[in-house]
């Protein structure tokens, strides 16, 4: 899996995808602004730089296969 950010939800979210471009679909939704996603070594969770708190930390959130993450459990 391919992480990467983007504006297209008009803020800035963090989505993934396959290495051939399918399968894309966001991993965070929060209206402030998700960046720098970082694997962990196993996969199963990211890490990432957020404001959602009203200055920038580090979340962590799990990232289960196959379904959209629920960002709204991601810890600081």
């Amino acid at each position: 899996m391919i992480a990467f950010v983007s504006d297209r939800s008009a803020s800035q979210d963090i989505y993934v995808m396959n290495a051939d471009g399918s399968d894309r679909r966001p991993l965070t939704t929060s209206p402030n602004q998700d960046g720098w996603p970082n694997w962990s070594p196993d996969g199963r969770q990211m890490a990432f730089q957020s404001d959602r708190s009203g200055a920038f930390n580090v979340y962590v959130m799990d990232t289960p296969g196959g379904s959209q993450a629920d960002d709204s459990k991601a810890r600081r």
